[in-house]
């Protein structure tokens, strides 16, 4: 599993009811879904941190029915946004301090935004 270079855009709301948005991160380029996968960690973006997120990562799965999933770890309940390249945009609620996963199809499967709602 490789890291990668990306520049990130944050962009956080003043005060955000429950269930808005509170961050949005962008990627450029985005998260790339390979067979090795790319992974990003909290301790270089420090927006994942601040959403509850200790990890993210995207993979080519070549799965019989998914061709591709993303995972996360959470140090706190959150819900997710995660859009990719088609655009398509997976929720993802995460009420459990664990791992998770969605598994995904996609015509162009790479990461481009994480949506944070409250």
């Amino acid at each position: 599993m490789s890291s990668t270079d990306v520049n990130v855009v944050l962009c956080l709301r003043e005060r955000p009811g429950p269930g808005e948005v509170s961050h949005v991160i962008r990627f450029s380029p985005p998260l790339r879904a390979s067979e090795s996968g790319t992974i990003i960690r909290a301790s270089s973006y420090p927006g994942l941190a601040e959403a509850g997120l200790e990890w993210f990562r995207v993979v080519k799965d070549n799965g019989w029915v998914y061709g591709y999933r993303f995972s996360c770890s959470n140090n706190k309940p959150c819900t997710i946004l995660v859009t990719d390249g088609e655009p398509d945009t997976y929720s993802l609620s995460m009420l459990q301090c664990s791992e998770h996963h969605v598994d995904y199809n996609s015509k162009n499967p790479h990461i481009h935004s994480i949506q944070f709602k409250k």
